[in-house]
C-alpha cells in the first residue's frame, strides 16, 4: 500500500479563506483554501490517503462519512505534487547520491588520565584490531595526566608497544599540549585564557576530560578519526537481534538497553565476532544521508516512520552528512545517575520492569549492554563519547574542557548550529570495563532530580538561544551562539539567576509532562517503577518551588 506524507510546504494567509502554500523542494506555490492547506500541515506522517483522511476527520472532528471526501482532497494534492509517496521521496533521495566514500578512518585516538595499564589494554587491543584487518591507521594517545612520573611511565610503555607491535603511535600529554597552545596562540591570535581554558580545563574545575578531547581533535584536524577511552577494550559483538536496514530517527535516544546484576554477566551475554571496528564506523561517519540511504537499500527500505520535519527535508533536499557515529557498550553503563532508566519505553522498559527484583539490580548495578538495533540516523542531541567516530574533516564544535557530560554539550551545540549535522548509532558493540568496580548508590537517583550541574547550566543557555539564519555557515551559527552565551554570561548576576531559573523551569516542566503522561500510559504500574516516578515528580516540584540557582 502506498504510503504519503506533505512535503516541507511554508503558509502563508491570505486574506480571510485563501493560503499561499510554497513547496520548498519544487520551488513552487500554490493557492488553497485555507481549510485545505490546513488539511495538508497536518500530513506530517507517512500513511494512505484513507488513513490520513480517518485521522484528520478526528481530529477537526468531522463525521466519519466525510472521510471519502477528506481523500478525494488528499489525492488532488498529491498529484499537484504537495504530497509525496515513501518510496518516490528515497528513489530521489538515491538519484542525488554519488559516490561521496569519504577517506578511511586516519587515526584511532585514545584518551587517557593516570590508567597506565588500563591505557595498556585498550591500546593493545584497537592497534591488534586495526593490523587483524590490514588498516594503515595511526595511534595517538592524549593524556592529561599531572604528574611527571605517570607521563614519563606512560611513554615507556608506548615505546615498548610501538617496537612488539610495529604500530605507528603518538603521544601529546602536557608538554606537547604546551606547544601546540603556543602556535595556536601565535597563528590565529586567539586569546590566552580562551587557548588554555580549551586545552587545559581549570584546577578548580575538577575532571578535564573535554580539554583532552579538544586536543585529539586539534591534532586530527582534517581526517577521520575513531576515539575511545582508556577504560575501553576493542572486544567487537553485534548488538543482539540487530538488522541492517537502515532507520531515520528524530527526537529520541534510539538505543535499547539490557540490564544485568554485574558486568560479567553483560560479558558472557555478548557473542564477539572478529570485525573490523573502523569499517563498522565507516559506513556511516562522514557520508551523505543519500549515500546512507543508496547503500542500505540493499538491505531492505529504511525505516523513516520515526523521522520529523529536519530529516525529512534533509532527504528532499539532499543535503545532511553523518558527523558523528557511535557503537554500543557492553559493561559499565557510563551513566552518572539511573534516573533516565525512569522513562524507558519499548523492549528496554519490559525488561526493566519484568519483575521488581530486575528493576531493584538495575538501579544498583550499573552493568549493561546498550546498542541500537539498527544502523541509526538520527538528529536528537544525543551523545557518549566513550566510543565514538568523528568527522574531523571539516568544522566540530568544541567540547566543554571541565567537569562531566561535556559530550551532552558537545552534541546540543552540533544539534544547534550545524543545520546539515547528524549522528549515527551501530548495531554494535564494544567493552567499557573501568578497572575499579562501580555501582550506583542509594541516592544516586534523587541527587540528580535535587541538584544542579555546570552541564545543566550550560544545557539550558545553550537551549534558550537560537540557531540563526538557515542562510548562514555552520562557523557563522556557532560563533553567534558564542557571543549569545558571552552575552548571558555578562548579565548582571540577578538577571542571570531568572534568566537561568526560567529555562530550568521550562526543562523540569517538560520533564515532568513525560513522567505523568507515562503515568497514564502505563496505569501507574507496576507499582515499584510508579513509586518511583510519583517521588521524582514530587522532588522536581520541590526543587522547582525552593530554585535560586547561584
Amino acid at each position: 500500500m502506498e504510503v504519503l506524507r506533505a512535503v516541507t510546504i511554508s503558509l502563508f494567509p491570505v486574506g480571510a479563506s485563501t493560503t499561499l502554500v510554497y513547496a520548498h523542494h519544487a520551488r513552487s506555490a500554490h493557492l488553497l483554501p485555507s481549510a485545505l492547506a490546513d488539511l495538508l500541515s497536518r500530513c506530517q506522517a507517512f500513511a494512505s490517503l484513507a488513513d490520513h483522511a480517518r485521522q484528520r476527520c478526528r481530529e477537526l472532528r468531522l463525521a466519519d462519512a466525510q472521510a471519502e471526501s477528506v481523500t478525494s482532497q488528499l489525492a488532488t494534492l498529491a498529484a499537484s505534487g504537495l504530497l509525496i509517496s515513501r518510496r518516490e521521496l528515497l528513489d530521489r533521495c538515491v538519484a542525488r547520491s554519488t559516490v561521496d566514500a569519504p577517506p578511511p578512518i586516519a587515526s584511532v585516538g585514545v584518551l587517557t588520565r593516570d590508567r597506565v595499564e588500563s591505557l595498556q589494554r585498550a591500546l593493545v587491543s584497537y592497534v591488534e584490531n586495526s593490523r587483524r584487518h590490514t588498516r594503515a591507521n595511526d595511534f595517538i594517545v592524549v593524556d592529561d595526566s599531572e604528574r611527571a612520573d605517570a607521563r614519563s611511565r606512560t611513554r615507556a610503555m608506548l615505546k615498548a608497544v610501538q617496537s612488539h607491535h610495529d604500530a605507528p603511535i603518538s603521544y601529546a600529554s602536557r608538554e606537547e599540549k604546551e606547544q601546540l597552545a603556543r602556535a595556536l596562540i601565535d597563528e590565529t591570535h586567539l586569546p590566552v585564557d580562551v587557548v588554555r581554558f580549551a586545552l587545559f580545563g581549570d584546577d578548580a574545575c575538577g575532571s578535564t576530560i573535554g580539554a583532552n578531547r579538544n586536543a585529539l581533535l586539534l591534532a586530527t584536524a582534517g581526517d577521520m578519526v575513531f576515539s575511545a577511552d582508556d577504560d575501553t577494550v576493542c572486544r567487537v559483538a553485534r548488538a543482539a537481534d540487530s538488522r541492517d536496514a537502515l532507520a531515520l530517527v528524530s527526537g529520541a535516544d534510539p538505543t535499547e538497553f539490557r540490564l544485568y546484576p554485574d558486568r560479567d554477566a553483560a560479558a558472557r551475554s555478548a557473542s564477539h565476532v572478529d570485525t573490523d571496528l573502523l569499517a563498522v564506523h565507516e559506513r556511516l561517519l562522514g557520508r551523505s544521508l543519500a549515500s546512507c540511504v543508496a547503500a542500505a537499500r540493499e538491505a531492505g527500505e529504511p525505516d523513516l516512520d520515526q523521522m520529523g520535519p529536519r530529516l525529512f527535508q534533509s532527504l528532499e533536499s539532499g543535503d545532511g552528512r553523518v558527523l558523528v557515529t557511535m557503537n554500543g557498550l557492553v559493561g559499565d553503563s557510563g551513566m552518572g545517575s539511573p534516573r533516565y532508566f525512569l522513562a524507558l519505553q519499548g523492549p528496554s522498559r519490559e525488561r526493566l520492569v519484568a519483575s521488581e527484583a530486575a528493576y531493584t539490580a538495575a538501579f544498583e548495578s550499573r552493568a549493561v549492554v546498550r546498542a541500537a538495533r539498527r544502523p541509526t540516523i538520527c538528529d536528537a542531541p544525543f551523545c557518549m563519547t566513550g566510543f565514538v567516530g568523528l568527522d574531523a574533516r571539516g568544522l566540530l564544535p568544541p567540547f566543554f574542557p571541565v567537569q562531566r557530560n561535556s559530550d551532552g554539550i558537545f552534541a546540543l551545540t552540533l544539534r544547534t548550529c550545524f543545520a546539515d549535522g547528524y549522528f549515527g548509532f551501530l548495531p554494535w558493540t564494544l567493552l567499557h570495563a573501568p578497572a575499579e568496580k562501580r555501582s550506583f548508590t542509594a541516592d544516586d537517583l534523587w541527587r540528580k532530580s535535587e541538584g544542579l550541574r555546570t552541564a545543566d547550566v550550560l544545557l539550558a543557555c545553550i537551549g534558550a538561544c537560537e540557531a540563526g539564519s538557515a542562510t548562514l555557515s555552520d562557523g557563522e551559527r556557532l560563533r553567534g551562539l558564542g557571543r549569545r552565551l558571552t552575552a548571558l554570561g555578562s548579565l548582571e548576576p540577578g538577571e542571570f539567576e531568572e534568566f537561568l531559573r526560567l529555562q530550568l523551569w521550562r526543562r523540569a516542566a517538560a520533564y515532568a509532562a513525560a513522567l505523568e503522561t507515562l503515568l497514564r500510559v502505563h496505569g501507574e504500574s507496576p507499582r515499584f517503577w510508579a513509586d518511583d516516578v510519583k517521588r521524582t515528580l514530587d522532588t522536581l516540584r520541590v526543587y522547582a518551588g525552593a530554585a535560586h540557582p547561584h
